[in-house]
């Protein structure tokens, strides 16, 4: 079963200060000019559009209402789970770098290896994930308790039922995979992938 994993965590403001270590405000850097506004987890592709959205602009001064402006300009696309804003000085100007952390997404669901009873729609549905809905460990582990119920209503009293982190690619169950012992569960652009044992 492969899932995308992102929690909420309420976005934050703060400051680097010139040695490097984490600043009291930002309003520290206020009214500097903002050399460059960088965007670090947001593909190339995207960072054009994203910086045309936010009314943070660089080559003007850095302003705390425009910052958290951008923010929630940024947090509105839905497509960051957690967002940061950090100022560093560069000279006489600030550069402006919004972290953010991906949310994630149910995408494709798909069975591999499963037996005849229960079959590969039967495990689908008892995943009862939406297509497009945001995940959340909650999502995911709802999913897990529906599937190992499933497998024991069908005689597997011993399933053990799995979530494992991967690197985003497809997954493989690991020894065994594709044999009648063992199936996976695959949900598409994820870090997480469930898989079954049944006896």
């Amino acid at each position: 079963m492969v899932l995308v994993c992102a929690v909420f965590v309420p976005s934050r403001v703060r400051a680097l200060a010139p040695s490097g270590q984490q600043g009291a405000d930002i309003s520290a850097y206020e009214g500097k000019i903002v050399k460059a506004i960088l965007l670090p987890s947001v593909p190339q592709a995207d960072r054009e559009h994203m910086l045309g959205l936010i009314p943070q602009k660089a080559g003007v001064p850095l302003d705390r209402n425009q910052v958290r402006d951008s923010m929630r300009v940024l947090y509105a696309t839905g497509r960051f789970a957690d967002i940061q804003a950090e100022a560093a000085p560069s000279g006489e100007e600030v550069w402006l770098t919004f972290s953010t952390s991906e949310n994630f997404f149910i995408g494709a669901v798909d069975v591999e290896g499963a037996p005849a009873r229960p079959n590969g729609n039967q495990i689908v549905n008892a995943a009862k994930f939406q297509l497009g809905e945001l995940y959340s460990q909650e999502k995911l582990n709802r999913a897990l308790e529906n599937i190992r119920q499933l497998m024991q209503e069908n005689g597997y009293y011993q399933a053990r039922v799995t979530a494992e982190r991967t690197s985003g690619r497809r997954a493989e169950a690991g020894p065994g995979a594709g044999s009648p012992r063992r199936f996976t569960v695959t949900w598409s652009s994820a870090t997480t992938f469930c898989k079954v044992d049944w006896t």
